[in-house]
C-alpha cells in the first residue's frame, strides 16, 4: 500500500512537471543562462521604501566588486518577497533585471523568470553597496 501510494505521488509530480505547472529551477532548455559580462551600471529599485527608492551605482570598481561574486546555481522557486530589484545594465545596451532576497536570485523578463540560490557573499556585498549609496534614515 505505501509504495502504491508513493508510485502514485511520484506520477503526480511527473505530470505537474510536463505541464509546466512546477518550475524545477532553471533549465538548459531555456536557452544559456544571462552573463554578467560588461556592466556599466546598476539601478538597484529597494520595493519596500515607501516611496520605491532607486538609486545607481556607475563606479566601476563597485560593480566589479559585486558582480564577481555572482554564481548561477540554479534551485527550486520560492515565494519570498524580493525587497531589491536590479537592473545591470550591459555595455552592449542590453540589460538584465534580478529580484534579490538573502536566498534567491531571481532573474526576470517579461515573459519567465529563472531560478538561482543567493550566495551569502554576494548578498553581504550588495548590502554593503546599498549602506555606501543610500543615506542613513
Amino acid at each position: 500500500m505505501k509504495v502504491h501510494f508513493q508510485l502514485i505521488l511520484l506520477s503526480l509530480l511527473a505530470v505537474f512537471l510536463a505541464a509546466g505547472t512546477v518550475n524545477p529551477g532553471y533549465s538548459l532548455e531555456q536557452g544559456p543562462p544571462p552573463k554578467f559580462e560588461n556592466v556599466t551600471k546598476l539601478t538597484v529599485l529597494d520595493s519596500h521604501s515607501q516611496n520605491q527608492r532607486t538609486f545607481e551605482v556607475t563606479e566601476a570598481t563597485h560593480i566589479e566588486w559585486l558582480v564577481e561574486k555572482i554564481q548561477l546555481r540554479p534551485k527550486q522557486p520560492c515565494m519570498c518577497d524580493h525587497r531589491w530589484v536590479v537592473t545591470f545594465h550591459l555595455a552592449q545596451g542590453a540589460s538584465i533585471k534580478v529580484g534579490l532576497s538573502d536566498h534567491s536570485f531571481e532573474v526576470q523578463n517579461q515573459y519567465d523568470q529563472a531560478h538561482f540560490g543567493m550566495p551569502a557573499e554576494l548578498y553581504q556585498r550588495f548590502l554593503s553597496l546599498v549602506k555606501t549609496y543610500t543615506p542613513e534614515p
